[in-house]
Parts: C-alpha cells; structure tokens; sequence
C-alpha cells in the first residue's frame, strides 16, 4: 500500500496517479499500458514506484519495477544531464534503508547504469552497508570516471 507521500505526489500529478492505479489496481493489459506509458511520467515516479515494488502484490511489484527500469534508463539516454541526475538522486533515495533489499538493489544496479560522477557520492555511502556492499561496489564498477575508480 503507498504511503501518504506517495499519495499526496499522486494527487499533486494526475498522470502519475493514474499509472500508480494502473500497476495497483489494474489487470493485466492495464499494467502492461502502463508500463509502456511510464516513460512519459518521467523520473517523479522513481519514489513512488519504488514503494510499489517492495509491496505485498508481486504483480504490481513486477510491473512497477519494469517501470523505474524504463524511466531510468530513459533517463540516462545522451543528452539528458539533468533528467539523469535526478534520477540518480531520486534512486538514492530508494536506496537507503528504509525500503525492501530487492527494492534497494535494483535501485543500485540502476545507478550503476546510468550515472557518472554524480553517482560516486550515492553509491560509496553504500560501501558500508553489509546488506548492500556488494551491490554497491559492482554497480561502482559501471560507473565510468576516475571518481568511480578511486571509490572501488
């Protein structure tokens, strides 16, 4: 079930509300829209999707994680700065504690595969979290740049 936040960002957007209900509520071809459209939202998603992925319903979680999956790599496309940058610090967010380990590693694997130095930061703060240390220094490993290099 989304959190409070979550459902105040969805009233706030109508569009992201409306894929929020696609992937919770939805049937199968609703999710499957739903998934397709999610480029479309964009990186305020990251968050709320997150929280539908580590949920108790495994088909929302499995479409809400295909979800980010497309955002974020929309996001890291060429000549996008910024929209890749906030979707790295958007995914740092899932990537704290606070949520599920399956949320948190894919989170992390997504900022391995589109950030750049920005990405340094998140990911070697996860460098001492025993559940996450592994994921982080792999996705580090991705990260292209001397910042990355010096962190692993």
């Amino acid at each position: 079930m989304p959190n409070t936040s979550t459902l105040l960002k969805a009233a706030q957007n109508p569009t992201l509300g409306s894929l929020l209900s696609a992937i919770n509520h939805g049937d199968t071809a609703a999710r499957v829209s739903a998934v397709k459209q999610s480029v479309l939202v964009g990186t305020p998603a990251i968050v709320p999707l997150g929280q539908v992925a580590g949920g108790g319903d495994p088909a929302a979680a499995r479409a809400a994680t295909e979800a980010l999956n497309r955002i974020a790599l929309h996001a890291g496309r060429p000549k996008a700065d910024r929209e890749r940058k906030e979707a790295v610090a958007l995914l740092g967010e899932l990537a704290q504690p606070t949520h599920p380990r399956v949320v948190r590693a894919q989170a992390v694997f997504l900022i391995g595969s589109i950030g750049r130095d920005e990405a340094v930061r998140p990911l070697t703060a996860l460098l001492g979290d025993e559940q996450m240390r592994e994921d982080a220094r792999m996705a580090l490993e991705r990260v292209p740049g001397k910042a990355a290099d010096a962190a692993i």
